[in-house]
């Protein structure tokens, strides 16, 4: 077997590893990613992970596939890509397809229902992780700072009033403001 087939299959592997024991959709699954990609096989730098957290969440489409489809083009081009995002990918197909069938019938089960429970109230704790995480990874500049503690505070309040704001709305605002500041500065002089 040689070394860019044995890469190929390695990426499957560890992004089929990372999409099928992780709940909690992208955001819980960045800090597995970022463990596996720069902690444990070296595939990008923790500045890689940054970049590709910013731009996947200003792309349309799931965090967690374009995260795996960067990565593994990173690493092996088109097949890399491939191979990353299907691992990524299989496990949460065949539940969609397998759950599918059942669905119904699985929720009348008092078992089911439990393990549904206990599934969100682990998924608060993932994000609120991966969260920390970047932010560990933030420069400690009160503009970055003030943005993010402000959008956070935004995000909450937009979903205990139950307002129907999207994310995407205040990420584009989030965005707007350094390049205004940076407009005004420049202006002033």
């Amino acid at each position: 077997m040689n070394s860019r087939f044995r890469l190929i299959a390695d990426l499957y592997c560890q992004f089929f590893k990372i999409g099928s024991f992780n709940f909690g959709g992208g955001y819980a699954m960045l800090t597995k990613i970022e463990d596996v990609c720069v902690n444990k096989k070296n595939w990008i730098s923790r500045e890689d992970m940054m970049d590709i957290t910013v731009i996947s969440q200003s792309t349309p489409g799931p965090i967690f596939v374009k995260s795996a489809t960067y990565i593994g083009y990173k690493q092996a081009g088109i097949a890399g890509a491939v191979a990353a995002s299907g691992g990524m990918l299989t496990t949460s197909f065949l539940l969609v397809f397998l759950i599918s069938t059942v669905f119904e019938n699985l929720l009348a089960l008092p078992l089911v229902r439990n393990i549904f429970r206990g599934i969100q109230a682990s998924v608060g704790y993932l994000v609120l992780s991966a969260g920390l995480s970047l932010r560990k990874q933030m420069p400690d500049k009160s503009q970055p700072l003030a943005i993010m503690y402000s959008s956070m505070l935004a995000m909450l309040a937009i979903n205990i009033l139950g307002l129907r704001i999207s994310a995407a709305a205040i990420m584009l605002v989030c965005g707007c403001i350094p390049l205004s500041m940076s407009l005004i500065r420049k202006g002033a002089k």
